[in-house]
């Protein structure tokens, strides 16, 4: 009986959090010439989310959000991100971005402040796939 308890407050937790998710992208969507959200990835703690979106058909832009969909924030606009990846700490999230006819480079941006390092892959890609390791 306790089993089925604690089942049935896992499920409802996910579907609450599958509902924040949605408010949040609902929240950053809502703008025309806009598509998206692409690429989400929650944040270690869960109660953030990173996503690309795509504004005008030519400018990918990096937002990060609370689940609730509040204070939503710009972190980066470029050209054609591919993946998003969060550092195990929470405080920078990653994103590989492949500009057509120029050598993919991964972005490393800070999510509470302004900075930002990046790093060319040195060759033209397709795609890029990114992941931290769990001692970075």
């Amino acid at each position: 009986m306790a089993r089925l308890r604690w089942i049935k407050i896992c499920l409802l937790l996910c579907i609450l959090v599958l509902y924040a998710a949605t408010a949040a992208f609902a929240a950053v969507a809502s703008t025309e010439n806009t598509s998206g959200p692409f690429r989400a990835c929650w944040s270690p703690d869960s109660w953030k989310v990173a996503f690309i979106l795509t504004e005008k058909r030519e400018t990918d832009v990096l937002h990060v959000a609370q689940s609730n969909g509040a204070r939503e924030k710009v972190l980066l606009e470029g050209e054609r991100f591919q993946d998003v990846a969060w550092a195990p700490d929470g405080e920078r999230v990653a994103v590989g971005s492949v500009p057509r006819g120029a050598e993919a480079v991964v972005h490393i941006v800070e999510v509470y402040e302004d900075g930002r390092d990046s790093i060319s892959l040195g060759r033209p890609a397709r795609d890029v796939a990114l992941g931290w390791s769990a001692d970075s």
